[in-house]
């Protein structure tokens, strides 16, 4: 009698959390949107945020506008400091108000193609660069995928959880530095001078520009490199991953 009581609270309970969840599903958070124009000028960009998709687009009218689609309790502050655009959110939400489905973003309309650093730091948006060089590109997320695209820089730092990240048509001159734990990597028309991957079960996969003497290791995927001799070196290291790459 006693087990009999005690299965049924279990199975009480395992309803009552599955019905919690599927309604927490269910409901879709209403966005507010939100514009910040920008008539300082800047050579640094500084993106922090949680869940908001991020997109970088060249202005039209040469003006530096940032559209926020927010939630009304968590919003960004958009500022000029030490010469670097600084966005940064500030979550003010109550424990009750994360019940809910968010889809945020954030475009970013720039005035010019050419800055010096883009630092950019999400934990479950997306990232998507487009026609914007910098001499530094620093990018991370968590869950978000990464997507740059016809982009030119001198470094690019990038580091994903199990988001994926592209690089198509991006050219350093000198290093790509990639790390993700499950995320696959692509390269797409895609060089730098020292190429450096690491993954533990993505597959890092694509073309390359130039010639490259690759040490690509995994312990129990697929590897499929040319084999040339240069001074120009990529080193891909995965635990599971499958490695592929050509040379163009």
């Amino acid at each position: 009698m006693k087990k009999t009581i005690i299965w049924i609270a279990i199975t009480f309970c395992l309803l009552l959390v599955a019905s919690v969840v599927l309604y927490s599903l269910s409901i879709t958070v209403k966005l507010e949107t939100n514009e910040y124009e920008i008539k300082e000028t800047f050579e640094n960009i500084k993106i922090i945020t949680d869940t908001a998709d991020i997109d970088f687009v060249l202005s039209e009218n040469l003006n530096t506008l940032i559209i926020c689609e927010e939630h009304k309790n968590i919003k960004h502050s958009v500022n000029v400091k030490e010469n670097t655009l600084l966005v940064e959110v500030n979550d003010n939400r109550k424990w009750y108000e994360h019940i809910g489905i968010s889809t945020s973003k954030i475009t970013i309309y720039l005035s010019k193609n050419e800055y010096d650093e883009f630092i950019m730091e999400s934990d479950t948006g997306n990232i998507r660069i487009k026609s914007i060089n910098a001499n530094k590109l620093d990018l991370s997320t968590l869950t978000g995928n990464l997507k740059i695209v016809n982009t030119k820089c001198k470094n690019l730092f990038s580091e994903s959880d199990t988001g994926n990240i592209l690089l198509e048509n991006v050219i350093a001159s000198e290093k790509f530095k990639i790390e993700t734990d499950t995320g696959d990597v692509k390269f797409k028309d895609s060089d730098a001078s020292d190429i450096f991957v690491k993954t533990d079960t993505g597959n890092v996969t694509g073309n390359l520009l130039t010639d490259k003497v690759i040490f690509a290791e995994s312990d129990t995927g697929n590897i499929d490199v040319p084999k040339v001799i240069t001074d120009e070196k990529c080193e891909i290291i995965t635990d599971t991953g499958d490695i592929k790459i050509t040379i163009d």
